[in-house]
């Protein structure tokens, strides 16, 4: 993890300072330069979910993520765990 910190401060995306109650420790704040990238990620992925969502009722969406939910759950129940059946072209045969 110190690597990529320490890249990302030669690279001007956050400063480190030092923890006023701990010296030992070290904080760190985004840059400027970090802050202007996040806000333009974050207005990205507000356009994307507009418009994945476009037409999807708030109860249609609220279904469809508890079927998510219960689909990984249920993978990851069995993680590890393989299935008999023989699998042709994604298909179970």
């Amino acid at each position: 993890m110190v690597g990529v910190l320490d890249r990302m401060e030669r690279d001007g995306w956050l400063d480190r300072y030092c923890c006023p109650h701990d010296r030992r420790k070290k904080r760190i704040r985004a840059t400027d330069k970090a802050q202007s990238v996040w806000t333009r990620m974050v207005e990205c992925a507000r356009t994307v979910r507009e418009r994945a969502t476009q037409g999807i009722s708030p109860e249609e969406l609220s279904l469809f993520k508890s079927l998510c939910e219960r689909i990984r759950s249920n993978l990851g129940a069995g993680a590890g765990a393989t299935t008999d059946a023989p699998v042709s072209a994604g298909k179970a045969v």
